[in-house]
C-alpha cells in the first residue's frame, strides 16, 4: 500500500507540474465555481435584495424613475440576461443554487431571452413534436417555472421575452414550403395571431411553484414584445424578397395606408407628381474617375464596357466586410444645390447576391450626408434603380456618390449611371387604390419614399399598438411593456415606443467584425477592437456608453438590456466598474448584461465558455459584488449638467432618421462625465429639421469622474464618500484618489480596475466593511493571438480551454482608515484564505497583495 500510495503522489505531482508548464508567465488558475455556496462573506450582496421579489409591490413608473408601489421607493436593476440553453440546462438542484449565486453577486433582475429560440430541442421552449411553434415542450415549461420560483425567492425580479428567433412554420399559418422570420412578423397576421397565441399560453399559465400566472406576477417588471425588431432597421431590401403572398398583404396595407392619407387616385397622383422633372443633362460622364476606398479589398476597378449611356463601373470585392461602408467605390467632385431634387439612375449586378449602399455625402470630412442615403439588393440578373433625393449639407465641388459593396463579395457591376436635377415620376399606369394595385416602390421620386417610409414608421406603431392593447385588455397583463429597442428603426422609434413604460437600449464594445460568413470563427475571417471604452469619454468618439446617452428621454426610465465587452478582450475588468459609474452619472436605471453562461452543455464553469459570458468570466462576475453596491445604493450623483434637446414633431423625416445627427445638430458639447442628457416628449411646433436645446447647470456641482491619458496610457477615476473607482493602465504607474492608491508592479497589459467600496454605508475611511475588488487581464488557457491580440487562431476552442487565467499582480495598496484594520485575501467563493499583514499610521492603512494570494477580492474589516 505504502509503494502505491508514493506511486500516486508521484503521478499527481507529474500532473501538477505539467499543468504549472502550461500557465505562461505572469498568469495563475483563477477558476470560478458555478455553484458557489459561500454565503455571509464580504463578496455577498445579496442583502441588497428584499425578498420575495415584488414584496413591495410591484415595479412602475413614477417621476421618471423605477419604483415599488407598495412603498414609492425607487429602485436600480442591475441585472443578467439569461437565454434558453441556460435555462432549460437546470434542473432543481442547479436551478436553486444558480439564483442563489445570481443575489450573491447583486443581481436583482433577469432578462429571458430566445426562450422561443434555435431549433435544438435542448435550447427552447417549443416541443417541436407537435405541429407549430406555440406548444411547450412540459419538461423545459417545468423548469423554467421552478427557476423563476427561484429567482423571486432569491428578491431577483423578471423581465420576459416574447419573441426573440422563432419562426413561424405552415402549421402557424405561414405560406406552404415556408419559415417567416424577422419584420414579417410586425405585419402579417398569421404572425400577429401566432404572437398573440404565444403570450397567451406563457403569460396566463399558472406557474405551480408561485401559484400565479406571469401576467399578475409582482416580480415581473416587464414584457418585452420582440426583440431587435423593426421594420426599418438598416434598409428596405427585405420587401423585394417576401413571398408572393406576404406581399400581397404589405401591398394592401400600403393602399390603404395611401387612401386614407390621399382619398383617391387623382389626388395619390398629382402628389407623387408635384415638383417632378423630366430627364435633364447628366452630371456625371461616362469618363468620370471613380475612386474607392479600402484598395485591399479591391481587385480591380475600372470603366465597365456594358452597352448604354452614363457613367459605368466595375469591381471585384475580394471578401465580405462586416459593414458594407468598408468597400466603397466613389465618384467625387460634384456640385449640388441645397434643397434641389435630383435622380439618380443605374443598371446593376453581381455575380453572387449583395446588398449594395448608395450614399451621397461630402468627399472630405466630416463626410456628412448630403441627402441620399438607400440600400437595394443585386443579384446575377442586371435590375434598373432609380432613387430620388433633396439635396442639403452640401459644398460647392465637394459632393460625392458611393456605392458601398462590402456586403457583395465577387464582380459587381454598375452601367448607365445618370445623375440628373429634378424628381421623375412615371405615373400610376392604370394601379389603383380602389384594387389594391398600387405597388410599394423599391425606389422611386423624394414624395413616393417619403410615403413609403411614412408608411413603414406607422406600421411599426401599429404592431406596437396592437401588441400592446393585447396585452393589456385582453391578458389583463399588470407589468410594464416596452416594444423593442428604441434605435431600432432610427428616430422613428420614438413614434413606435411612445405608449411603452420605459427606454430600451442595447449596445456593445468590442462587438466581433467579420469578414467571412456571418459568425464564422474561422482564423482570419474575425477579429475584435481589441482596446478599452474608456478612451472614448476624453475624445467624446462613438462608444456603446455615449450610444445609450443618445436615447434618453425625459420623464421615462432608461434600460440597457444588453451590453457587454465579447470575450477575447484584454480590457473586460473595465465593463462594470465604468458601466455603473456613468449610469448613476446619467441617471439610467436598468443595467443588463448579456448574457448568463452555460456549464454544463459547454462544459464547466472552469472556463469561459463563449463571447458573451458573465458568470464564467472573473473580470466581469468578479466585479459584480461592488458594481451592485455603487449602482444600487446610488453611490455617485447625476451630472449636475442637464441637456435637454426637443425635435420637431416628425423627426424621423430629418437628420437620416439617425439620433446621433440630431444631437449633431445641436451643436452642445455632450461631457458623460458632467452631463446627463434626453430628449423631450414635447415636440418643437415645426416640421422643419431643427432642433432646439435647454442646458441647465446647478452652481458648484461635483465632478466625481475624471478620465485622461498619459501617452498612451489611459485612466479613469470616480470618487464619493463611500468608494472609490480606478480603472486604467496603473501596471508600473501609481494611481492615487482620494487617499485610496495603487502602486502596482508590471503585470501582462498593465491595464487593470480597483473598486473599493464600503458594505456599511459608511464612508471609506470610517466603514468597518470595505470590499477592494482588484484585477487585471483574464484569458483562457491555451489561447493563440494573431500579432495584433484582436482575434485567435485557434482551429478548434475558439475561446481556448478551461482552466480560466488571471494576470498575477504584485501592488502596494493605501487606503483612508480612522484606525487598524484587518485585511484577508479571498478566494473565488469569498472566503477568507489568509490574512495580509497591514499597517496603520496617519490615518491611513497599508498592505501588499501578491501574486500567492490568487485573489481579486480583499476583505477590509475592523477588528
Amino acid at each position: 500500500m505504502r509503494q502505491l500510495f508514493t506511486c500516486g503522489t508521484l503521478l499527481c505531482a507529474a500532473q501538477l507540474a505539467l499543468n504549472a508548464a502550461a500557465v505562461p508567465e505572469g498568469y495563475y488558475p483563477f477558476p470560478l465555481k458555478w455553484d458557489d455556496n459561500q454565503f455571509g462573506t464580504a463578496t455577498d450582496v445579496s442583502f441588497l435584495n428584499h425578498k420575495p421579489a415584488g414584496a413591495h409591490g410591484r415595479v412602475i413608473v413614477k417621476d421618471g424613475r423605477f419604483r415599488t408601489s407598495g412603498n414609492n421607493e425607487p429602485i436600480r436593476f442591475l441585472g443578467i440576461g439569461i437565454g434558453g440553453d441556460g435555462v432549460f440546462e437546470l434542473d432543481r438542484d442547479a436551478a436553486e443554487k444558480v439564483a442563489a449565486r445570481l443575489a450573491k453577486n447583486g443581481v436583482n433582475i433577469v432578462r429571458f431571452h430566445n426562450l422561443d429560440g434555435s431549433d435544438r430541442d435542448r435550447d427552447t421552449l417549443i416541443d417541436f413534436s407537435r405541429p407549430g411553434s406555440c406548444h411547450f415542450n412540459p419538461e423545459h415549461l417545468d423548469r423554467l417555472d421552478y427557476f423563476i420560483a427561484q429567482l423571486k425567492k432569491q428578491g431577483i425580479y423578471l423581465v420576459m421575452g416574447l419573441k426573440v428567433n422563432r419562426t413561424l412554420l405552415p402549421a402557424d399559418g405561414a405560406p406552404a414550403g415556408t419559415r417567416l422570420g424577422k419584420r414579417t412578423d410586425r405585419f402579417a397576421k398569421a404572425w400577429i395571431d401566432s404572437q398573440k397565441q404565444w403570450a397567451r399560453r406563457l403569460l396566463t399559465h399558472v406557474n405551480p411553484y408561485t401559484g400565479t400566472t406571469l401576467a399578475d406576477d409582482p416580480a415581473v417588471v416587464s414584457v418585452e414584445l420582440n426583440n431587435e425588431s423593426s421594420l426599418l432597421f438598416e434598409n428596405l431590401n427585405w420587401i423585394a424578397g417576401l413571398h408572393p403572398e406576404l406581399l400581397r398583404e404589405l401591398t394592401g396595407l400600403w393602399n390603404d395606408w395611401l387612401l386614407e392619407k390621399y382619398g383617391s387616385d387623382r389626388a395619390l397622383e398629382a402628389a407623387w407628381s408635384k415638383g417632378a422633372a423630366s430627364a435633364g443633362s447628366s452630371l456625371l460622364r461616362s469618363a468620370s474617375r471613380w475612386h474607392f476606398e479600402h484598395q485591399e479589398n479591391l481587385k480591380e476597378i475600372c470603366p465597365n464596357s456594358a452597352a448604354g449611356s452614363g457613367a459605368s463601373v466595375e469591381t471585384v470585392v475580394l471578401s465580405r466586410n462586416d459593414q458594407d461602408w468598408k468597400t466603397q467605390l466613389q465618384l467625387p467632385g460634384l456640385t449640388l444645390e441645397d434643397g434641389c431634387d435630383y435622380t439618380l439612375e443605374f443598371e446593376a449586378s453581381a455575380d453572387r447576391p449583395g446588398n449594395v449602399r448608395v450614399v451621397s455625402s461630402l468627399d472630405k470630412s466630416d463626410w456628412r450626408n448630403c441627402g441620399l442615403d438607400e440600400a437595394f439588393h443585386i443579384g446575377p440578373e442586371p435590375r434598373k434603380f432609380r432613387f430620388c433625393f433633396t439635396a442639403g449639407n452640401t459644398e460647392r465641388g465637394h459632393v460625392r456618390i458611393s456605392f458601398g459593396v462590402g456586403h457583395a463579395p465577387g464582380r459587381v457591376r454598375f452601367s448607365g449611371i445618370t445623375l440628373v436635377p429634378g424628381a421623375r415620376f412615371d405615373g400610376l399606369h392604370g394601379k389603383s387604390l380602389a384594387a389594391k394595385s398600387v405597388s410599394l416602390p423599391l425606389s422611386g421620386n423624394a414624395a413616393q419614399l417619403r410615403d413609403r417610409f411614412e408608411f413603414m414608421v406607422d406600421l411599426d406603431r401599429r404592431y406596437a399598438d396592437i401588441m400592446l392593447d393585447f396585452l393589456r385588455n385582453e391578458l389583463k397583463l399588470q407589468s410594464l411593456v416596452v416594444d423593442t429597442q428604441i434605435d431600432w428603426g432610427g428616430l422613428s422609434g420614438l413614434k413606435r415606443e411612445e405608449r411603452m413604460d420605459y427606454v430600451d437600449v442595447h449596445a456593445y464594445w468590442g462587438h466581433p467584425e467579420f469578414t467571412g460568413g456571418s459568425w464564422e470563427f474561422k482564423p482570419g475571417k474575425w477579429k475584435i477592437h481589441n482596446a478599452p471604452q474608456s478612451p472614448r469619454l476624453i475624445t467624446g468618439e462613438w462608444c456603446a456608453l455615449e450610444q445609450f446617452s443618445r436615447y434618453k428621454q425625459t420623464g421615462k426610465p432608461l434600460s440597457v438590456s444588453e451590453h457587454d465587452y465579447p470575450y477575447p478582450n484584454d480590457y473586460a475588468v473595465e465593463m462594470m466598474p465604468l458601466l455603473v459609474s456613468i449610469a448613476l452619472r446619467q441617471e439610467w436605471d436598468m443595467l443588463h448584461l448579456f448574457i448568463h453562461g452555460t456549464f454544463k452543455s459547454r462544459g464547466n464553469s472552469e472556463g469561459i465558455s463563449h463571447m458573451f459570458d458573465q458568470t464564467n468570466h472573473p473580470g466581469k462576475i468578479g466585479f459584480f459584488p461592488a458594481a451592485a453596491l455603487i449602482f444600487r445604493q446610488g453611490m455617485f450623483e447625476p451630472a449636475g449638467r442637464r441637456i435637454e434637446m426637443r425635435l420637431p414633431r416628425k423627426p424621423w423625416l430629418h437628420f437620416n432618421n439617425r439620433f446621433d445627427r440630431a444631437w449633431a445638430v445641436s451643436g452642445v458639447r455632450r461631457n458623460l462625465l458632467d452631463s446627463r442628457c434626453s430628449i423631450s416628449p414635447m415636440p418643437l411646433d415645426t416640421d422643419e429639421g431643427a432642433v432646439a436645446v435647454t442646458v441647465e447647470a446647478a452652481e458648484n456641482a461635483p465632478q466625481p469622474m475624471r478620465a485622461w491619458q498619459e501617452g498612451e496610457r489611459t485612466f479613469f477615476t470616480a470618487l464619493a464618500d463611500r468608494c472609490a473607482v480606478i480603472t486604467g493602465h496603473f501596471g508600473g504607474h501609481p494611481v492615487e484618489l482620494g487617499g485610496f492608491r495603487i502602486d502596482a508592479g508590471t503585470f501582462p497589459g498593465n491595464f487593470g480596475a480597483a473598486v473599493l467600496v464600503a458594505r456599511d454605508g459608511k464612508a471609506l475611511a470610517e466603514s468597518s466593511e470595505l470590499l477592494l475588488t482588484i484585477a487585471g487581464r483574464f484569458e483562457n488557457s491555451g489561447v493563440i493571438w494573431n500579432d495584433e491580440r484582436s482575434s485567435t487562431l485557434n482551429e478548434t476552442n475558439t475561446w481556448g480551454r478551461p482552466p480560466v487565467l488571471a494576470a498575477a499582480l504584485n501592488a502596494a495598496v493605501e487606503l483612508p482608515a480612522d484606525a487598524p484594520r484587518k485585511v484577508y485575501a479571498l478566494d473565488s467563493t469569498g472566503r477568507r484564505t489568509a490574512e495580509l499583514p497591514a499597517e496603520f499610521r496617519d490615518g491611513k492603512l497599508r498592505f501588499r497583495i501578491l501574486p500567492e494570494h490568487r485573489a481579486m477580492h480583499y476583505e477590509v474589516k475592523k477588528p
